[in-house]
């Protein structure tokens, strides 16, 4: 990849990122949460749907954001795991810098119609743990 594919690529992904970074402060009520809840564990699938009314977060309905911390590792340098509003576009992406090490990010998510995100993986061998801080409503 030459230098101005890169800069295209990371120009685009900043974009994402900064059009996630708006606030809805002033349309939404935010709701911290006082007990930080949090999902942890391996997974073995490359993209799956994350149920915000389930366990462990069991929250209510009609969420639009949340505030949200994503610690994750794989066996090989460079994989990486993201949480977005829907699969393929990222709002949250950690990177292993290195095969075994752990990569952090945090941010806001925009939550689906149905008040869900999504976690996507490029390598389903991996372990993810997601906390979420609190959310907007």
């Amino acid at each position: 990849m030459s230098i101005i594919e890169e800069m295209v690529q990371r120009i685009t992904e900043l974009e994402l990122r900064l059009d996630n970074l708006v606030q809805p402060a002033q349309a939404y009520h935010y709701q911290p949460i006082t007990v930080v809840k949090g999902w942890a564990g391996e997974t073995d699938k490359i993209s799956q749907v994350l149920d915000l009314q389930a366990a462990p977060w069991n929250l209510p309905a009609g969420i639009k954001t949340i505030v949200v911390y994503l610690a994750y590792t794989a066996a090989n340098n460079g994989d990486w795991g993201s949480v977005g509003r829907v699969t393929g576009e990222p709002s949250v992406r950690a990177t292993c810098p290195d095969a075994g090490e752990i990569d952090r990010a945090a941010g806001m998510v925009n939550c689906d119609t149905s008040g869900d995100i999504y976690f996507q993986t490029n390598n389903a061998t991996n372990r993810v743990s997601i906390w979420i801080y609190g959310y907007y409503i």
